[in-house]
């Protein structure tokens, strides 16, 4: 799996909201999602898969993470972050079963 795809199909997941937001608020959201976060310590990524194909994904922020570098505190609680599904994979209910996943991932 390469984590190059994942963030690609992340960005054009959210991109198609861009013009629907303000443009600092897309460059922020843009510059986040290429970020290598969700390959830091504390973070796992959970895909959707479909014919050896990445289809969704989001990442999970686990308790006592310091992915956010000091600039909040450490979390007390799991957290995701950029939930994203393919747009010809969306109402198929591939959101459902990432999010399901993570609740598993926490017990």
């Amino acid at each position: 799996m390469k984590i190059g795809t994942i963030r690609e199909q992340g960005l054009k997941a959210y991109e198609e909201h861009a013009q629907n937001i303000p443009e600092r608020h897309w460059d922020a959201l843009r510059k986040a999602i290429s970020l290598d976060a969700d390959e830091q310590a504390g973070v796992e990524l959970l895909v959707a898969e479909l014919d050896e194909e990445v289809i969704g994904s989001v990442a999970l922020l686990l308790v006592k993470s310091d992915v956010y570098k000091r600039l909040v505190d450490m979390l007390d609680y799991p957290e995701i972050r950029m939930l994203a599904v393919r747009a010809e994979s969306r109402g198929k209910g591939v959101a459902e079963a990432l999010i399901k996943d993570v609740f598993i991932e926490q017990k």
